[in-house]
C-alpha cells in the first residue's frame, strides 16, 4: 500500500502519487488525499498531517498551502485561527535589559 502523504489513484494500483500541497493522507492504503481544514495549511506535496496557522496568522480557505499575517500590530489568541477578525489583540513587545556585572 501506499505510505502516507501519498494515495492511488486506482483499487489495486502499484503506483503512489503525492498528495498535492494544501492535501494531506495521513494512514497509508489511502485512495485520496483530504484537504486541510480552516485555520490549517500543508505547503509541500506529499503532507501526511495539516500544520496549525501559528499565532499572528490565519487560514480561512480549505486546501491552504500557507496562512495569511495578521495586519500590522494585531495577532490572534491562538493557533489555528480561521478569520481575520480573530486578529483581534494587539501586539505587545516586551524590552528586557539585563546587565551581568563582573564580580
Amino acid at each position: 500500500p501506499c505510505r502516507t502523504g501519498t494515495f492511488a489513484n486506482s483499487t489495486g494500483s502499484s503506483k503512489c502519487t503525492l498528495c498535492p500541497i494544501g492535501t494531506f493522507a495521513n494512514f497509508s492504503g489511502s485512495d485520496g488525499c483530504t484537504w486541510c481544514q480552516t485555520g490549517t495549511y500543508a505547503s509541500y506535496t506529499g503532507a501526511s498531517i495539516c500544520l496549525s496557522c501559528p499565532l499572528g496568522s490565519y487560514s480561512d480557505k480549505a486546501g491552504s498551502q500557507k496562512c495569511s499575517r495578521c495586519p500590522s500590530r494585531k495577532t490572534t489568541d491562538s493557533d489555528g485561527a480561521t478569520t481575520k477578525d480573530d486578529c483581534s489583540g494587539e501586539l505587545h513587545f516586551i524590552y528586557v535589559h539585563i546587565s551581568l556585572n563582573e564580580v
